[in-house]
Order: C-alpha cells, then structure tokens, then sequence
C-alpha cells in the first residue's frame, strides 16, 4: 500500500510540471520526461504560504535596476543531470532594458532550499537597448554569474545571483567586465505580464523561438532585433520591414527591398533572406499605439535551402511617433558583404533645377526620422537634365549621393566615391515630376576613420517639381 501511494503522489507532481510547462506556450528543446524515477517528491511537506511577485532586481556596474518577469518557462531534457533548465526574461520598469535568466535545475529532488547552482552551467544576459548589452559567455571563467535558488516549490522560484557580465556588443571577449550583485527574482513559472517582445517560427522540421532586446524605427523602418531561448548567448534574430514613417497593416515583400529576415547560430547564418535571395512575406496584422502584431513565411535560400513558416511576432517600438508619409518617397537597401544586411527610406521634400554657364544641376532632398536622417541626390551635365545614366567621376553626365543615417550606434553616413563607378538612371522627367533608380558600390562611413564600401543593389526616388 505505501508503495501505490508513493506512485500515486508521483503520478500527480508529474502531471503537474507538465501542465506547468504547456501552459507557458513555449516550444522546448528535446525530449520526452521520463516518468518512472525511484524517487517522487514528498508533497506532504509543501509550505502553503510561499508567495512570489514575479519581480527581479539587481546593480550593474553601481546602477540599480528592477521590474517585472514578462515570460517564463521550462526546458526539459532527458535522463541528465539536472534535468531542466529554467529560462525567465524580464523587463524594466520603465520598459527601457531586457534581461534573461537561463540555469539548470532537477525537479526529481521535488522542493529545494539554498541550492548553489554552477556558475558554468548558467547564464544571464542584460540589454539596455543601446550599446550596452551585456552577457555571461558560456566557456568564458571571468565572465559568470553564481545563482543561489532559495527556495522552490511546485512551480514557484525565489533566488538571488551575482557575478561578472561581459560587455559584448560584437562578441568581444576582451571587452570590459561589469559587476552584478544583489540580484534577486522571484516568479511563477508559466506565469508573468507577457510584454510583447516575443518571436516564433518553424525552421523546417524545428521551432525557433524567443524575445526581442530592441524594436524601433530607423529611416521608415521597423528594425526587430532578438535573441531565441537556447544555450548559446550570441545566436541572434533580425526582422526588417521597411513601412514608411507610420507603421501600418500591410503585406510587405523582400523582393521590393521591404523585408527581410537573418538568424544567426554559430557559427553560420542558418536563415539569411534579403531583397535578392530568397523569400519572405511579412505581414502586419495590427498596430496598437506602439504595439506591433504580425507574421511572417517565406523560403531560405542561403547555406541549406529550406521553407520559414507560421512566424508570428509581437513587440512594443521604442520611442515611436507616427511621421506623414509622402507621395515622393526615397529607398535603399545595402549589403556589406558580411551578412549585414540594411533598407532605408523617407520622404522627398524637393527636387530643384539650376544651372550654371556650362552645368545643368538637378538636386533632389529628402530626410526620415522627423529630419534626423538626410537624403540627397545630385546630378549634373553639360546638357540639360534629360532620361539617361549618369555616374560618378564623370563631367559630362554626373551623379552624386549623399545619406546620413539616424542610427543610434553611429552617425552613420553613405556618400558616392569617385574611385568607383555607381550609377544613378532618370527613367522619366517632365515639368512636374521626376523618377529614377541608383545602384553599384557607395563608400560607407560609420564615424572616425572607419569607412568601406557597400553596395546598393537598386535604390529608388520620385520628387516633384
């Protein structure tokens, strides 16, 4: 009889972790729980009264932070030791920075009071949504994070941590250390105020799925930046969807430079779609103030061929205010050549033509982002301004660009260099408008002596006279 209730009370606990981790809507690395251990947890001893508040707290390097757990969830594993890894993100207060939890735990020892985890088997990344994003590397013995569980039941998790974070914006591993202490968190798995910053989509036969450390606009485009839940801190996530100044409901299409989508895990990009390789349809499905819904499906074409399907994002853009979008309009789209991928737009605010005793000019200006990010074309010719090519370094039919970009990380700016040939073609003109495209090498410039080229597949203008 002892036996059978022994079974009995195991049965039960069971069923209950499993209901725990279903109800997160989570997708969870592999594999089944095995359900017949020699030793269930005793729920007889369980204290009625613990309470948590879903909250957490810590100082960086002197700052204090604190907020709320918006998502949390169980990673379940087979046979090891531990058997689960608790995975918890969470946001500020003030809604301006991220941090996630990530340590291992063995639910089969039931409830647990002052459990000292590894170091090396745990992980903590914190983002502050500008250049510093900060993580404890796996492998990396200066740069850890000690938890402490203070006490678990059923579903509940109360602890603390301390360490040391590695400022990483570009995987540095020599970058600067920032000191962690007198962390704390305190939160109900399943349970939290689910801030919309969550990502998923199925990568062929898996699921790919997490959070995103950013969401804003740069030059009319919504720039989502993640991270997927898993063990590796630098896999990382982007989506891009050019929408103009005011995000709306829409379909938009990598093809015409609209869309595009990179995931990354070392150490290749397993997913990379911009406008000339492979496909993406990204869909807007509604806007709520600054909150965004949407999904998104298509087919990779880069390193292993393979079809992006049920994507589904939800996320809140930093800072956002709608701009009025014209009826000229300006777009980019570059690639460095290194899997960076970037798209640009704005508005066209004037096209004016002058001349000289010997030129024709016809200077085009444009600007996103409220005027923070400038536009500029520049043609010239000893003829008047017609349909045609021009390039740069050539006197007789000229084109010269100029763009300054708003984003935050650098000032950075494009500009046309002579020692390479871009072209820039009118395809109409009258007296009241004028369209074109411009496409080739343009030398990119990102701030001090740093600058490269990149190059611009097709970009686009129409202005009014």
């Amino acid at each position: 009889m002892q036996r059978l209730i022994k079974l009995t009370g195991f049965f039960f606990i069971t069923v209950f972790w499993i209901f725990c981790l279903i109800s997160c809507n989570k997708p969870h690395e592999p594999s089944p729980l095995q359900p017949n251990h020699p030793n269930p947890p005793d729920t007889s001893v369980l204290a009625p009264e613990f309470q948590v508040d879903n909250s957490w707290e810590c100082e960086i390097n002197g700052v204090k932070y604190s907020g709320y757990v918006d998502t949390s969830f169980l990673q379940i594993y087979n046979n090891s030791e531990p058997d689960t890894f608790v995975v918890c993100s969470g946001t500020t207060s003030d809604r301006k920075a991220n941090i996630q939890f990530r340590f291992p735990l063995n639910r089969r020892q039931g409830e647990k009071y002052n459990i000292e985890i590894p170091a090396f088997e745990s992980h903590l990344i914190f983002d502050t949504l500008s250049l510093a994003f900060l993580i404890t590397p796996f492998n990396t013995p200066y740069a850890q994070v000690q938890y402490t569980i203070d006490t678990v039941i059923s579903n509940k998790i109360k602890g603390r941590f301390s360490g040391t974070l590695l400022l990483n914006p570009d995987i540095n591993t020599n970058g600067p250390l920032y000191p962690v202490v007198n962390g704390k968190f305190s939160f109900q798995v399943g349970h939290g105020t689910n801030e919309p910053k969550t990502f998923s989509f199925q990568n062929d036969n898996s699921t790919v799925a997490g959070y995103f450390l950013s969401a804003r606009m740069i030059s009319n485009t919504l720039i989502l930046d993640g991270l997927p839940y898993g063990p590796y801190a630098w896999q990382t996530f982007k989506l891009q969807i050019r929408t103009g100044g005011t995000i709306k409901p829409g379909v938009y299409i990598n093809i015409n430079g609209d869309a595009s989508l990179q995931y990354y895990t070392p150490s290749h990009f397993v997913d990379f779609i911009n406008d000339t390789l492979g496909t993406l349809k990204v869909t807007i499905n509604s806007v709520n103030g600054n909150i965004i819904h949407g999904s998104f499906d298509g087919n990779n074409e880069y390193f292993q061929p393979k079809p992006i399907s049920n994507g589904q994002f939800t996320c809140r853009v930093k800072d956002y205010l709608p701009q009025i979008d014209s009826t000229n309009k300006w777009g980019l789209s570059e690639n460095s050549g290194f899997m960076n991928y970037r798209m640009f737009g704005g508005n066209i605010l004037n096209a004016i033509k002058t001349e000289s005793t010997d030129k024709y000019f016809l200077t085009i200006n444009g600007e996103s982002d409220f005027g923070r990010s400038q536009f500029q074309i520049v043609l010239s010719s000893t003829t008047p301004i017609d349909t045609g090519l021009y390039q740069s370094g050539n006197d007789a039919k000229r084109f010269g660009l100029i763009f300054n970009s708003n984003e935050p990380e650098s000032k950075r700016g494009y500009y046309i260099d002579d020692r390479v040939i871009t072209y820039c073609r009118i395809d109409y003109i009258d007296s009241n408008i004028v369209k074109g495209t411009f496409y080739g090498p343009i030398n990119n410039y990102t701030g001090g002596n740093v600058s490269g080229f990149v190059n611009i597949k097709e970009g686009t203008f129409k202005a009014s006279f």
